[in-house]
């Protein structure tokens, strides 16, 4: 909020936040909680006839406003935004999300030397993946299609998780899989380094430069800062654990608990 909107990475941050009390379960509660959860959103969907839909926040007036001005016209569309009941159950679907995400994350502790045939795997989801969507298709508005649905939920994050450890059983792309690691290893520092960058060339307070770019130039910008980014990264890390922002974030919620109750025995 004081630097952008945030856009749904708000939402997700929120959530997050609920989703550590949650870790210490048992792996099968994880699933049957995602499950739960996804099916509570559905029912609401069913009642509506349709997904619920978060409410469109206004542009910010990003070209003609100071810095405070900006940070006050977020804070409202914010508040309006999270105060419906569509966008509550929105928040409840991304709960579900990102507990069958940390149940897939367990995956990550199973044999990586060969022992499981990850490409396999992947090519068995991805077919079945094809099968769900043409039968979606020829079922389009039915009962099944909504069956079809919950199943393409559970498929296609399994996919992005299956592909990744595919890729880490492939030794060529090891330098590769490093620089897209450390880059993913300081993500929150990341994040807020591009959003400052991007925000202080785009905005008024800043350089100015909302829409007098050509898109050309927004990609190649847009590469050449993940790239700077990664090798950054993965400097940083060859002398440091965690980025400085993980750090300070892991001291505010984990160490300094820690030390809390050290001092309460």
């Amino acid at each position: 909020m004081l630097i952008w909107d945030g856009d749904i990475l708000i939402r997700y941050s929120l959530v997050g936040l609920f989703i550590l009390t949650i870790i210490p379960l048992r792996k099968n509660l994880i699933l049957f909680s995602a499950v739960f959860v996804y099916i509570l959103h559905s029912i609401y969907a069913l009642q509506l006839n349709a997904p619920p839909i978060l409410p469109v926040q206004a542009d910010a007036p990003i070209t003609h406003s100071t810095y405070l001005q900006l940070v006050i016209f977020r804070s409202k569309e914010i508040f309006v935004s999270y105060s419906t009941i569509d966008s509550f159950f929105y928040s409840v679907k991304v709960l579900s999300f990102m507990l069958f995400g940390l149940y897939c994350s367990s995956l990550l502790t199973l044999p990586r030397q060969n022992k499981f045939n990850w490409p396999t795997m992947l090519m068995l989801l991805v077919s079945i993946r094809m099968a769900t969507a043409i039968l979606s298709f020829v079922l389009q508005g039915s009962e099944a299609d909504i069956i079809i649905s919950f199943l393409n939920y559970l498929l296609t994050p399994s996919i992005y998780v299956t592909a990744l450890l595919t890729l880490t059983t492939i030794e060529a792309l090891k330098g590769v899989i490093f620089f897209f690691s450390s880059v993913g290893r300081m993500s929150l520092t990341n994040y807020l380094l591009q959003n400052l960058v991007m925000t202080f060339i785009f905005y008024s307070y800043g350089l100015d430069q909302y829409q007098k770019w050509q898109p050309w130039q927004l990609l190649a910008f847009a590469v050449l800062l993940f790239l700077v980014q990664g090798y950054i990264s993965s400097l940083w890390l060859q002398y440091q654990n965690q980025g400085p922002v993980e750090k300070l974030w892991r001291y505010f919620t984990y160490e300094r608990q820690a030390k809390r109750k050290a001092q309460l025995k």
